[in-house]
């Protein structure tokens, strides 16, 4: 298993000029100001024709500017200006397991390293019973990873050993210039570069998580470094383990710490290898979901990132750098956060932070008052029990709505007021507890059933019923019939199961946890009160939107959502019948709909109208990237016009759906006729134009060679074009 490491940080940095977090670390004391700007400076930071590592590091909540001494860094927030672009290297870091083995060449090693120190070089401990050789708790470490070998013959990290000659087929990465002796418990931090020590600053060791070793700001055993002994550390491979120490700890979120005290008979490399791949895996959905919000974020289009009750989360701070490294991707990307407790350290000019503590206190005392009123087994406590929990409740709750509804809950579940003052005292601290204890009250016998039923309602993308989820965890790939005998009964033992981690709502729907319905989007728009369409209330259009503010929301958002559905799904009659309405008097629902995306004022209005009597649904569906209905009306419709324009400049559908990189409907559009060489009315370029286009970070239609450069009759006209 792995964990982060800047949960441990008390030190954090960031660009001035964008508040995107660059870093950060524990300070244990050892780390002085001279040692903070040689890092930055020499490790972290590297030159580009805008910046040449020349920086000014303030302390945000002194304002003072940091100068090379000997003074601690003092803990808090620090913001580096810069005249030009700050840059943090993308030198690799290399994660390593224990490597202490006891055949060949490492009997050896471990042999000259005993016999060289006979003491652990960082607690300075000495080994009493070395005399009769027993070793118990103390081991050789390799400073440079014996797995990473490979790697040693590559760079050539041979050359700092020098106590050998240069036999051939040996790598030397055994010999003793590569070793320390030290604690057990040590090595294994050792290796994990929980610490580590700086040869360019006196030998001192620098602990870079809390130091419960007692270790930080020690010196190097001597007995290992001295100069005129031939088998002394060497000093180049010190360097190297400090420098990867600093890249594990001090750089962006900071590198995972992998578990080691695995269950036996575990093959520890693999785990490592697991743990590694399972790294890789989520650095790739970072990526594909970065990517699909910059889609988004096109030219026209702003996209609000908002999470609420930032500090609910577990790693905050990571959180926070992954909102602003998304708002530099764009500048139509916009972050909004909130917090209810601690307050964001965020900065960034497309970025806000709101603290709502005082707000969410009052609501939640509200809550509180209302479920010990209300619930069937708290509001039959005695009048001085039900103050008590309430006031314990609301002092613990530090802004989360969520705890104070777990923890509710967790007391409503309780047999006896006894035992309910017994949970109201052992209250779990946060959040991420109150969810585990409420995991750790699963009963053995129902662990599949709620891991299927947490599982499917994690990654589900509309809402289920309790029948849905009842139906999941009964059946299995195995499963040939499913009927009532198999169900669980009553229906609603599922939530019980669960531990309040599934709740159900007014409307039937289940959930993880309170969110708002995406569906309601899907039927909000077809509404009676907007089948006049362009006629519903020409002279004052923008009262429509202040009388239903959610239209305007659901206007937006519903063909996204729409996107989601496939053929035969529910959700796409529902899409078809709204279409349909086009055909009523000022185009109903749909002229209503076109009215808000073109945010129709009175005195655009009349041309507006225009518009959308010559505007097809394929068009909408196309811009929108509508996979399904696009086939569907092309299926349900086989003499449309695919080349006919619409909207207020007159785009064709292929054009709109080229340039907001729906590709996938343009290759459907291109096979049933559409083309390319159109050229829209407003920019004066067709399709063809746009993959002449120098890519850029936010603009990139290379997507679209593969798809045009398939035979395709709209070439005969063309044959004359040439492009790449």
């Amino acid at each position: 298993m792995q964990s982060g490491r800047s949960s441990f940080r008390n030190v954090h940095f960031y660009d001035a000029s964008n508040g995107q977090l660059l870093g950060g670390l524990y300070q244990a004391g050892s780390v002085t100001e001279s040692n903070l700007i040689w890092i930055l400076g020499s490790v972290l930071f590297v030159g580009t024709e805008r910046f040449t590592t020349t920086f000014t590091i303030r302390h945000r909540e002194s304002g003072r500017d940091m100068t090379p001494s000997n003074n601690p860094v003092m803990s808090g927030h620090y913001d580096i200006f810069s005249d030009g672009t700050i840059a943090v290297t993308e030198e690799p870091w290399f994660p390593r397991m224990g490597s202490h083995s006891v055949s060949g060449r490492e009997e050896s090693f471990r042999k000259d390293v005993r016999q060289r120190d006979r003491k652990c070089v960082i607690s300075g401990i000495i080994n009493e019973l070395a005399g009769v050789d027993w070793w118990a708790g103390f081991q050789a470490a390799h400073v440079f990873p014996l797995e990473k070998e490979s790697l040693w013959i590559e760079h050539g990290y041979g050359r700092y050993i020098t106590n050998t000659d240069d036999t051939p087929r040996t790598s030397k990465i055994n010999t003793v210039q590569n070793g320390l002796l030290m604690n057990a418990a040590l090595h294994i931090c050792f290796d994990q570069y929980m610490f580590s020590v700086n040869p360019d600053d006196g030998y001192k060791i620098v602990t870079f998580v809390p130091d419960q070793w007692q270790i930080d700001r020690r010196v190097l055993d001597p007995v290992c470094r001295q100069p005129n002994d031939p088998n002394h550390v060497a000093d180049d491979l010190l360097r190297w383990h400090f420098r990867q120490s600093v890249l594990a700890n001090m750089r962006g979120a900071g590198e995972p710490v992998f578990e080691t005290d695995l269950p036996p008979g575990t093959y520890k490399m693999a785990t490592l290898r697991n743990e590694q791949k399972k790294r890789e895996d989520e650095m790739k959905m970072e990526s594909v979901l970065e990517a699909a919000i910059l889609k988004s974020a096109s030219e026209k289009t702003k996209v609000v990132l908002m999470v609420d009750a930032v500090n609910e989360s577990h790693d905050m701070q990571f959180l926070e750098a992954s909102l602003v490294r998304l708002a530099n991707l764009s500048t139509n990307i916009h972050v909004l956060i909130t917090a209810t407790s601690t307050m964001s350290s965020i900065k960034h000019h497309n970025a806000s932070a709101l603290n709502i503590s005082g707000k969410s206190r009052r609501d939640i005392d509200t809550f509180i008052k209302y479920r010990l009123e209300t619930d069937t087994t708290l509001r039959n406590l005695a009048p001085d029990f039900q103050a008590e929990s309430g006031y314990t409740l609301l002092r613990n709750a530090d802004g989360s709505f969520r705890w104070v509804q777990l923890s509710l809950d967790n007391l409503s579940t309780q047999r006896s007021a006894r035992a309910m003052r017994q949970a109201l005292r052992n209250l779990p601290g946060t959040l991420r507890e109150t969810c585990a204890n409420m995991l750790e009250r699963i009963a053995p016998d129902d662990w599949k059933v709620a891991h299927e039923a947490l599982f499917w309602l994690s990654f589900t993308k509309q809402p289920l019923t309790l029948r849905s989820p009842n139906e999941i965890v009964v059946t299995n790939e195995t499963s040939k019939t499913l009927d009532e005998d198999m169900m669980l009964v009553p229906p609603h033992i599922l939530l019980e199961i669960c531990q309040g981690l599934i709740t159900e709502d007014q409307d039937g729907y289940v959930n993880l946890a309170p969110a708002p319905e995406s569906h309601a989007q899907l039927s909000h728009v077809p509404v009676d009160n907007f089948a006049r369409g362009y006629l519903t209330c020409p002279e004052n259009l923008p009262l429509v939107r202040e009388d239903h503010p959610f239209m305007t929301y659901a206007a937006k958002f519903w063909p996204q959502h729409g996107a989601a559905y496939g053929f035969g799904d529910p959700k796409q009659d529902m899409i078809h019948t709204f279409f349909a309405t086009r055909s009523l008097p000022g185009r109903g629902n749909y002229g209503t709909w076109m009215q808000m995306l073109l945010r129709t004022t009175a005195g655009s209005n009349t041309n507006d109208a225009v518009a959308i009597d010559g505007t097809h649904p394929l068009y909408y569906a196309a811009s929108f990237g509508m996979i399904p209905v696009v086939k569907s009306i092309l299926a349900s419709e086989p003499d449309i016009d695919v080349n006919a324009p619409g909207g207020r400049i007159g785009a064709t559908p292929v054009w709109i759906a080229s340039l907001r990189f729906n590709f996938e409907v343009v290759d459907i559009l291109l096979r049933a006729g559409a083309d390319p060489s159109i050229r829209d009315r407003g920019s004066e370029l067709n399709v063809l134009d746009l993959l002449r286009m120098v890519p850029t970070r936010h603009r990139n239609y290379h997507g679209l060679r593969p798809i045009l450069d398939r035979p395709a009759s709209w070439k005969d006209q063309l044959k004359k074009m040439t492009w790449k």
